[in-house]
């Protein structure tokens, strides 16, 4: 699916303006990260597209499907319930669609394969870790069969070697899904790692102030982080940034 803003203009609660007069449109099917320190505006950008803030002026336009549930918002304020078990809690986009419970946890089995928590399915959310609750929210978004997946500074506090599973399980969920993925992160590492292309926010400013194709290969692993060409991806979008 298709997102484009067409003249946004957009301020955030202080009355800062973020976008001004802003146009851009995201291709289907890719991954697009936005880089961009705290209050740079980036979650204003996907809750834009989410619906769950509007513009002063301008509009938001969805290409594809419309049959389809368009977006789904990944924050790392997470509405899992901890009592229930891994399953249980994949298994609630389906359960509140009327769907019997049976039905439910049948539909959810395959996304927790992909995610890697099959093992884990009878296990209660409260034993999990960090890591497990964030490819539990991912299960959801897959099974909410939305097109669009927004990911608003998911990973922010994982340790470092969850996050780079977690990134790799979200390059997967790229490649084997189709969905249209935008990625917000504070880190410029992630970005480049992640993104196909990167719109940098910068806090004070107006509009994005970079947007650029990532000069990598398309398949991306994490050796690569070792190459002289990702490293200074990554100084140029840090230095954009600051």
């Amino acid at each position: 699916m298709e997102v484009s803003l067409k003249n946004i203009t957009k301020s955030n609660d202080e009355g800062q303006v973020l976008f001004k007069d802003y146009s851009v449109t995201i291709a289907s099917n890719t991954l697009t990260t936005i880089a961009g320190d705290c209050k740079s505006g980036k979650s204003t950008f996907l809750k834009l597209i989410s619906g769950d803030t509007h513009a002063q002026s301008g509009k938001i336009q969805l290409t594809g499907n419309v049959n389809t549930i368009p977006s789904y918002y990944l924050s790392p304020r997470m509405r899992l319930q901890h009592w229930r078990s891994v399953l249980d809690n994949v298994s609630l986009p389906i359960e509140e669609q009327g769907r019997t419970l049976f039905e439910a946890h049948k539909a959810a089995q395959p996304f927790l394969k992909f995610v890697d928590l099959y093992r884990w399915q009878d296990v209660p959310v409260a034993e999990m870790t960090e890591e497990d609750f964030i490819r539990i929210e991912m299960a959801r978004a897959l099974i909410s069969r939305a097109k669009i997946l927004l990911f608003d500074n998911l990973l922010h506090n994982t340790k470092s070697e969850s996050r780079s599973k977690l990134q790799d399980l979200v390059l997967n969920i790229s490649r084997q899904t189709g969905r249209t993925i935008i990625f917000a992160t504070d880190d410029p590492a992630e970005a480049v790692y992640l993104g196909q292309r990167v719109l940098i926010l910068k806090q004070g400013t107006v509009n994005p102030v970079s947007d650029h194709v990532v000069p990598l290969p398309t398949a991306r692993y994490q050796l690569l982080r070792q190459e002289n060409y990702y490293q200074d991806a990554v100084e140029k979008v840090d230095a954009a940034m600051h």
